[in-house]
């Protein structure tokens, strides 16, 4: 049996409409209850993570954001941090970019949008803060994440394309989703920061039971026990772990039912 449970959120836990069925809330609070370590790695914001853990009582429970750029403690404490560098963000923020883009920059207090449209911050249900990026007038620091959205794929691909060909020694790319391409501090992934957690907890990394759905888990999945991947996860994460279990699709709690029928079946 696992002892730690990691579950990425949009695209697995959640639902499309970015919520946690009443179904996925009590079977998380029952596994919970059985003192099993469990926690959330995502690219969101720590402040969405740490209000999704209040109302679900994980008051003792590790989290990591930005995927992986921020790591906080059982207490919330911050535990690890790492940023893009000044310079590099300012020259990316600076890229020119489709009117069909839009983007963001996320620090620990803000998002600053970039073009925004169509495209919903899903943290606006939080304490976070947004404010219009003006690239004339800002400098910004302290950046953990930059990122891109558009119903264009091939758009993202572009812009990836370049941002890559200029800063690929300081910073890393991964597409969350086929319309979400993200930029984060080189080296640094929901992966790298399970070790971490892992060396301070003293659990084997054979103990981890992770559930993802984006090419931002994939080191996640790769380095677990098991990693199970979504049915509605893009084709290209799939080919990519060939032998890695798939299960049904976020909106039908496929999480939840895994997690009842593994941990709690005996007590039905």
């Amino acid at each position: 049996m696992y002892k730690v449970i990691i579950s990425d959120l949009d695209g697995t836990l959640l639902n499309e409409n970015h919520e946690l069925s009443e179904y996925t809330r009590d079977i998380i609070k029952k596994i919970n209850n059985k003192e099993i370590l469990f926690f959330f790695a995502t690219g969101r914001h720590f402040l969405d993570v740490f209000k999704l853990k209040k109302e679900l009582g994980l008051t003792s429970s590790y989290s990591i954001s930005s995927n992986g750029a921020r790591i906080h403690g059982l207490n919330g404490e911050l535990l690890i941090s790492h940023n893009i560098m000044d310079e590099i963000t300012n020259e990316i923020l600076k890229t020119d970019m489709d009117i069909e883009i839009e983007g963001g920059a996320c620090t620990d207090e803000k998002i600053y949008l970039i073009n925004p449209k169509k495209m919903k911050i899903q943290s606006d249900t939080s304490d976070l803060l947004s404010e219009i990026y003006n690239k004339e007038n800002m400098i910004l620091k302290n950046v953990m994440k930059i990122f891109y959205f558009s119903e264009n794929h091939d758009l993202l691909v572009k812009i990836d394309k370049e941002i890559k060909s200029k800063y690929i020694e300081y910073i890393d790319t991964v597409f969350s989703h086929e319309k979400f391409l993200e930029i984060i501090p080189k080296h640094i992934s929901k992966g790298y920061a399970i070790k971490e957690i892992a060396k301070l907890e003293g659990f084997n990394l054979s103990d981890v039971l992770a559930f993802g759905d984006g090419f931002n888990d994939f080191e996640m999945l790769s380095i677990t026990g098991k990693g199970i991947i979504m049915e509605n996860a893009s084709v290209d994460l799939k080919k990519v772990l060939p032998y890695n279990e798939i299960i049904g699709i976020n909106n039908d709690d496929a999480v939840a039912k895994y997690l009842e029928n593994l941990y709690l079946k005996d007590n039905s």
